[in-house]
């Protein structure tokens, strides 16, 4: 065979070597592209799918909350008619005239050697309330101090006030002159730059009113402070639990601190600790009563003579596992703490308790969340002390925590007039026992008629 036809032989098996090549690579190309289509199927058909299981999920969520919710609110409301209506407690009585309207129809408790006066307990409660309302968006500690002063001589009270704030020393005004050569009245002291009044954050921490009685007994009387400034929603966040060596049992460390402050603060303006002639009360609202319990357990343990704490809408502080330490510290103390269970502050935080015997708010919100109707429950501080006890639900948090009647009235539930109102509430109840007894026996004493001849 010549050249030629060798080279067309050659270029024939080249064409067709190429040809399947070609198909190979057609065929190749054709798969390719079916898996890429079908995985863009795939992805999409998952893209549809993610949204669909996502709503899925958080539809049975809801729906297992709602569930939950309802069967929970049920339970409660079922086993509500089981805790002991403070109007029956023969703890708390209302002053008429000379004579007392007791609970139990004046008969005194067996279990309970405590008894509360409820006009002296409404005073406490309002006067917890004094800092921040006497003079709104007050700029000056003397200001502050002015009005509250003013409060307790317009009501007879005979003793002294002294407003402290413990992020600066006391007020000490001054005339300065700024930049401009404008004379402005200052607040500040000698280790603090003086600043303008209108500059100054409201700055009050607590105030102690004390009085020296007839007989020469001394009376103080310490009341702390709600949350008011921006350290102070830090020191209600910073929740974490710590050791306190001086107690000897776990708390909020946020409270533990601001506690510390205050009993640094307050110590030198209380005489000498183990004088009997001398007591204190302790009081606080919010932030202020889990601080006012602190501050109470603390100078008991030095050594003075507490008489009472009280606790307005106050927030948890204690370990779960150290609730009898932190009661037994209160040991013939009168320790009480009034709550609402339309305010969440007193859940709070979920993972810590709270101590004391508990006046304790219910609202019944089926008829209306703005205007419920509200019972006044009283339980005893030994109750949460027994594990299995049958009314140790009424201090879950999750048992007690409605949520969407707490948004709505938070606003309302949390201040001290909405506490004071609902006192007047069990106040009110009392007396109108007492009266109805008072006629009940009336009508059962029998009436002599003399005899005319």
């Amino acid at each position: 065979m010549n050249k030629f036809g060798t080279l067309v032989l050659n270029k024939e098996a080249a064409s067709l070597k190429l040809g399947k090549c070609r198909n190979v690579i057609q065929k190749q190309f054709r798969r390719t592209s079916t898996s890429a289509a079908t995985t863009r199927t795939t992805t999409t058909e998952s893209k549809k799918k993610a949204p669909s299981l996502l709503v899925i999920a958080i539809a049975s969520t809801s729906v297992i909350g709602v569930t939950s919710s309802i069967y929970s609110r049920q339970w409660r409301e079922d086993h509500l008619v089981d805790v002991p209506e403070a109007k029956d407690s023969a703890v708390f009585f209302v002053k008429d005239g000379l004579k007392n309207s007791f609970g139990q129809n004046g008969r005194t408790s067996k279990t309970s050697s405590v008894r509360r006066d409820l006009s002296d307990l409404d005073s406490l409660v309002e006067r917890t309330g004094l800092m921040s309302t006497l003079v709104p968006g007050s700029k000056s500690v003397k200001e502050e101090l002015d009005a509250i002063r003013s409060w307790h001589q317009q009501r007879n009270f005979r003793g002294g006030v002294v407003l402290r704030e413990l992020t600066k020393p006391l007020f000490c005004n001054v005339l300065q002159s700024n930049s401009d050569n404008e004379l402005l009245l200052m607040e500040g002291g000698d280790d603090v730059e003086p600043m303008p009044l209108e500059q100054l954050p409201q700055r009050e921490c607590y105030y102690l009113y004390y009085e020296i009685k007839n007989d020469g007994h001394a009376l103080h009387q310490i009341f702390c402070r709600g949350t008011t400034l921006f350290a102070d929603v830090k020191t209600c966040i910073n929740s974490h639990m710590v050791y306190d060596d001086e107690l000897g049992f776990h708390m909020h460390s946020g409270f533990r601190d601001h506690a510390d402050r205050i009993c640094k603060d307050v110590e030198p303006l209380l005489g000498h600790p183990n004088n009997p002639r001398a007591t204190i009360e302790v009081t606080g609202h919010s932030l202020g009563g889990a601080a006012a319990y602190i501050v109470a357990m603390k100078l008991k343990k030095r050594g003075y003579n507490v008489q009472k704490v009280l606790s307005v809408a106050g927030a948890r502080f204690c370990a779960k596992e150290d609730v009898k330490i932190a009661n037994k510290l209160l040991h013939r103390v009168d320790a009480l703490r009034i709550e609402d269970d339309l305010d969440c502050v007193p859940l709070l935080p979920p993972w810590a308790n709270a101590v004391g015997d508990r006046l304790w708010f219910t609202n019944d919100t089926s008829s209306s969340v703005e205007d419920p109707k509200t019972s006044v429950k009283y339980i005893p501080r030994e109750i949460y002390l027994e594990k299995e006890h049958e009314l140790s639900w009424t201090d879950n948090v999750f048992t007690n925590l409605r949520l969407l009647e707490t948004i709505m009235s938070e606003n309302v539930t949390h201040r001290i007039s909405s506490h004071r109102e609902k006192l007047a509430k069990l106040r009110d109840s009392l007396q109108e026992g007492f009266v109805s007894e008072t006629q009940k026996v009336t009508e059962d004493v029998p009436i002599k008629h003399d005899n005319v001849d």
